[in-house]
């Protein structure tokens, strides 16, 4: 008979670091090779914890599972995501939400941009997902709720919001909208529409970022909390009707939001414009 995979599973060889027991547990599971990053995640993971507390005004008490995770099987069967080996370099971060763990892949990482900030940065930006999921109550992080791989393949192939929303939140509390500002820059130097952050064929966590820094600095963190849990479940089969019931809950007209924005990045980043005037006064 067939065992039943389990998404709670553990690796023997991982070891751990117990940075915080109880409800409110928080674990670095790593292997031995990858000891020095899990320890230098260690250094700042309950620092970063505080202050997503205090981001979110949640008092966490689940149990919170973070690891380390070099080999390539254990890193599928942790972060629920199978991916192109050999293509996704990118990928050093994953949050699977239903199990409320995070998957930091040290073999994947630049090693160019290794340094302490950076490593902060992306830890605090998976860890800000779980956060947002929390604040919405859309699923118990004490459980472990994936059963199956079908289950698994599920979860892969669904979001609770369109990724501008998660992933632009998680950019700006993280604090990544600093290290990233070049890519941004970029970006609205390409096509400075506000829509054009919502592109799902086109993702980019800056321009996310910078649209999420928008509706926070414009319309106060309470209100786009709100809009935030208007998000839930229901988008995951309508994106387009997911994006107009957040947006509607800041500015029902379109129009005079996009007017907002453009003033907005214009005073933010006036640097984007910079090329183009140059162009058009030669």
């Amino acid at each position: 008979m067939a065992k039943t995979p389990s998404y709670c599973w553990q690796d023997p060889k991982f070891q751990a670091i117990e940075l915080k027991a109880g409800k409110g547990a928080f674990t670095i599971y790593h292997y031995a090779q990858d000891k020095q990053l899990a320890t230098e995640i260690a250094d700042s993971a309950l620092a970063l914890d505080s202050e997503l507390q205090n981001f979110f005004e949640l008092d966490r008490q689940s149990a919170f599972r973070l690891y380390v995770a070099t080999d390539r099987a254990h890193w599928e069967r942790l972060a629920g995501t199978n991916l192109d080996w050999e293509k996704a370099w990118y990928v050093v971060g994953s949050m699977l939400t239903a199990n409320d763990q995070v998957v930091i892949n040290p073999d994947k990482w630049d090693k160019r941009s290794h340094d302490f900030v950076v490593l902060r940065e992306l830890v605090k930006h998976e860890l800000a997902h779980s956060y947002a999921y929390a604040l919405r109550g859309e699923f118990d992080s004490e459980q472990c709720l994936l059963k199956s791989d079908d289950e698994l393949a599920q979860e892969q192939e669904k979001s609770m919001s369109p990724y501008w929303i998660e992933e632009g939140l998680a950019t700006v509390v993280a604090g990544q909208m600093l290290t990233w500002k070049d890519r941004l820059v970029k970006s609205l130097k390409e096509n400075a529409g506000f829509a054009h952050a919502m592109d799902p064929k086109r993702p980019n966590y800056s321009r996310a970022g910078a649209a999420t820094l928008f509706l926070l600095e414009t319309y106060g963190k309470s209100s786009y909390f709100e809009a935030l849990k208007l998000v839930t479940n229901g988008c995951r089969d309508d994106q387009a009707k997911c994006n107009a019931k957040f947006l509607g809950h800041f500015n029902k007209d379109n129009h005079q939001l996009e007017r907002q924005w453009l003033d907005y990045i214009n005073k933010k980043w006036p640097e984007y414009k910079e090329d183009r005037t140059a162009k058009q006064a030669g």
